[in-house]
């Protein structure tokens, strides 16, 4: 649920919205959200009162977090698939495995850094989910700091036009890498693969 989402709850309080800031009602939108009875078996778990809350804006902030990138081409689905599939030929030569079926497990690497994945999920056409296993992020202290996260990929096509939203989940401003992180999403998803999702060729290792 975004920000825009939580305010819609307070469309009877037209008093309240016309004097209290923004970032004030949004706060108390969430509280009112995580102590509600009606929406707790959505949002809290089977613990202390207070740590249930604490879990639920925990949840609440972290779906507006996480790294997102969106690009499109006239491609079909399953094109747009297969194409991300094909790492080393948008991301880094430095690849070895398999990123196309469930199970298959695959190795990113640039000189000390490397991220071990495996192919957590496949719906045809539609989604893609790796889990990285192990990595060695070797210009931050937390050299593990992408441990347990997720890239997901999800496919959607109208009239022509094949859409691709990349979610890294658990890669978020908090972390270390996250700047140079992001920058390097937004350069081989908005960049390279949308190269090779257009002209079958991509910028791996940021070769041009």
């Amino acid at each position: 649920m975004n920000g825009g989402g939580l305010i819609v709850v307070m469309a009877g309080k037209k008093d309240l919205r016309n004097v209290i800031p923004y970032g004030i009602m949004l706060v108390w939108t969430i509280s009112r959200i995580c102590t509600d009875r009606r929406f707790s078996p959505y949002l809290t778990r089977k613990v202390s009162e207070k740590r249930s809350k604490a879990i639920c804006y925990k949840e609440l902030a972290m779906t507006q977090k996480d790294y997102t990138a969106t690009i499109s081409a006239k491609i079909t689905a399953k094109e747009a698939i297969d194409r991300i599939s094909r790492v080393p030929d948008w991301w880094t030569k430095g690849f070895t495995g398999a990123a196309e079926k469930p199970g298959d497990a695959f190795t990113v690497r640039w000189g000390e850094t490397f991220v071990d994945f495996r192919v957590a999920e496949v719906i045809p056409e539609k989604r893609i989910v790796w889990k990285v296993t192990d990595c060695n992020l070797h210009f931050i202290p937390n050299k593990k700091e992408w441990n347990n996260t997720r890239v997901v990929w999800e496919v959607s096509t109208e009239k022509g036009l094949t859409g691709l939203r990349m979610t890294h989940m658990g890669l978020v401003p908090e972390h270390q890498c996250y700047e140079n992180c992001e920058k390097g999403w937004n350069f081989y998803v908005k960049e390279s693969l949308l190269k090779l999702l257009t002209e079958n060729t991509g910028l791996p290792d940021g070769k041009t």
